[in-house]
């Protein structure tokens, strides 16, 4: 089984991500590296919150991340989502998450693919994150959660830089950039400079 060890950094970004946009759905990528049995996540890049079926966007997009990652001795080594909703249901990998994580896969067999479970969010005893992996069929299905890990501290820690922060005006994804192109989407230096402060 392979161990995915997610960083303050990846982690930070996702969650920042997912609560700047609640009302949409939002997506992403995860850098890192392959230690044997163990892809450590050193960074994540969001990338949508309007345009994220398989469009155009979503290509230059990930195109874009691979050349960035390619210059930091990195690879894309997986995917996130969160959903609008917040339902009373499990949240589940769409089929938009399963095609861009399938396509991750070609370049890198282990990918992962991470579901932001939105009804969760906001809790700081509970990470809400929900592992994908690929099954024998090469379907993904949902990971044990032990295959994901992170330092307790961060939850908690995330959701303060989330809330106490004005990353509003500087963070952003892919998206964002296109409407203002002085947002750095792919660095996104200030949630660093917050986990940095703390």
């Amino acid at each position: 089984m392979v161990v995915y060890t997610l960083s303050d950094l990846a982690y930070t970004k996702v969650i920042v991500h997912s609560l700047k946009y609640p009302h949409a759905r939002v997506n992403g990528v995860l850098l890192g590296t392959n230690k044997g049995k163990e892809v450590e996540v050193s960074d994540a890049v969001p990338l949508l919150h309007h345009w994220t079926s398989l469009s155009p966007m979503m290509e230059i997009g990930l195109d874009l991340t691979k050349t960035y990652a390619a210059g930091r001795a990195l690879t894309i080594v997986g995917y996130y989502e969160a959903s609008e909703y917040v339902d009373e249901g499990v949240a589940s990998l769409g089929k938009v998450g399963e095609r861009v994580t399938s396509k991750i896969r070609e370049g890198f067999t282990d990918a992962l693919a991470i579901v932001v479970d939105s009804a969760k969010l906001g809790q700081d005893s509970d990470p809400a994150l929900i592992p994908y992996t690929a099954t024998s069929s090469g379907a993904f299905g949902a990971a044990n959660p032990s295959t994901l890990q992170l330092s307790d501290a961060v939850i908690t820690r995330a959701l303060d830089i989330a809330r106490n922060n004005a990353l509003s005006d500087s963070f952003g994804d892919f998206d964002d950039h296109l409407e203002n192109i002085r947002i750095d989407w792919l660095r996104n230096g200030a949630v660093q400079a917050a986990l940095e402060k703390r």
